[in-house]
């Protein structure tokens, strides 16, 4: 009777039958991917990432770090294990980094907080989502409405940096800013005109360049950093998304060349552009509509992995939404990994629940206290490559 009427048992792999839909061609090219599926969103713990950011590798132990904001848990694949394991974040989350002592700061809608009794040198997989507590450590907006923490990085000299607002990419005006957190040390960097919402942030090989992902305006933007003081000046638009590809830009990470490696949201593509023109040198597809979040990893970095989502998307049209994928060689080394370093030199405490930002003369451009860089994370990896090998 079910033959009948038409019914088939579900395949493994989609069946397209519409032939309106215009994303068919785009998913028949997706098959020549390169890209290996790593965690099946259908399959996880807590189903299909609904909006993925802050993808980290950390090759102390082999672990990639990334989180669903609207689905409010971060995960940490394992990709010695292949096991993914999800931590309750309590609330909406950004990104998660590693420190060298083993612990994960992650940026919330609270703040930036540290997770309770999770040793990343040895994650227990039995326990649940919500075994694990999260505890304050920096507010990066005392006094003001709470606002989503849309991504955030580490610098050369281990600070952490995050970007706030709204997570709407029709807003016209700014409402957040770009913070610099390092122990009590806070610098607030306030969104230019334009620079609405920010999906990815990223450091050029020198630290005196930040670039910002804008799914507002789908461009690429440049500040000039201050290495020392944590301030930002000259704010730009670097280029505009090519053509080439649909979609939004949602994140970017740097190569060891300095070159820009951009996913799109909505074109099932991770793009290579040149900082310096905007010029697309590589399109990589993948076989997933949304491209969230990016990031180098493996032993000598030279896998790219990709976090994809799966809001606004049909999940019967879009059967690997949600989904972690690797390339295991696109051909170029990620740039050198940096952890977060919650303690200032010279024995400053760590900062408590309700840090405040730094004072209006910092925010002038005065010099600070000048800190020893952060050394990178892959040189006191047992398996790592010499400095020269991974483009530091």
């Amino acid at each position: 009777l079910k033959k009948k009427q038409g019914y088939r048992p579900p395949a493994e792999v989609p069946v397209f039958e519409d032939p309106a839909w215009e994303d068919e061609r785009r998913y028949q090219e997706s098959l020549k991917t390169e890209a290996k599926l790593l965690v099946f969103g259908r399959k996880a713990q807590t189903g299909p990432v609904r909006l993925g950011r802050g993808a980290f590798w950390n090759p102390l132990t082999t672990q990639l770090y990334y989180t669903d904001i609207l689905g409010k848990v971060v995960h940490i694949y394992d990709a010695e294990k292949k096991i993914d394991t999800v931590v309750n974040a309590c609330g909406t989350v950004g990104f998660a980094v590693p420190d060298e002592d083993g612990k994960l700061y992650v940026g919330t809608n609270a703040g930036i907080e540290v997770v309770d009794g999770l040793d990343l040198t040895k994650v227990d997989t039995k326990k649940k989502p919500g075994d694990y507590w999260i505890s304050p450590y920096a507010d990066v907006e005392k006094g003001k409405k709470a606002k989503t923490i849309n991504c955030g990085t580490v610098d050369a000299k281990g600070r952490i940096w995050v970007t706030t607002g709204e997570t709407s990419v029709q807003l016209r005006q700014p409402t957040g800013g770009i913070f610099c957190v390092h122990g009590e040390q806070m610098v607030f960097n306030p969104l230019e005109a334009g620079l609405t919402h920010v999906g990815g942030i990223a450091f050029s090989m020198d630290g005196k360049t930040l670039y910002a992902a804008d799914l507002s305006l789908n461009s690429v933007w440049a500040y000039d950093h201050n290495v020392s003081t944590g301030v930002l000046t000259k704010p730009r638009v670097l280029f505009k998304a090519s053509t080439q590809v649909k979609g939004i830009v949602s994140d970017v990470c740097l190569d060891s060349e300095g070159k820009l490696w951009v996913p799109h949201l909505g074109g099932g593509a991770v793009v290579r552009y040149d900082p310096e023109d905007g010029k697309v040198i590589k399109i990589m597809r993948v076989p997933s509509l949304l491209c969230d979040s990016v990031a180098f990893g493996g032993e000598n970095l030279e896998k790219l992995y990709i976090v994809t989502g799966s809001e606004t998307v049909s999940m019967d049209r879009e059967y690997y939404a949600g989904s972690l994928f690797v390339i295991d060689s696109v051909g170029v080394r990620g740039a050198p990994i940096r952890p977060f370093k919650p303690k200032s030199e010279g024995g400053q405490p760590e900062a408590a629940a309700g840090a405040t930002p730094a004072p209006s003369a910092t925010a002038e451009g005065k010099e600070g206290p000048v800190e020893p860089a952060s050394e990178p994370l892959e040189n006191k990896y047992s398996g790592a490559p010499d400095k020269e090998e991974i483009g530091s």
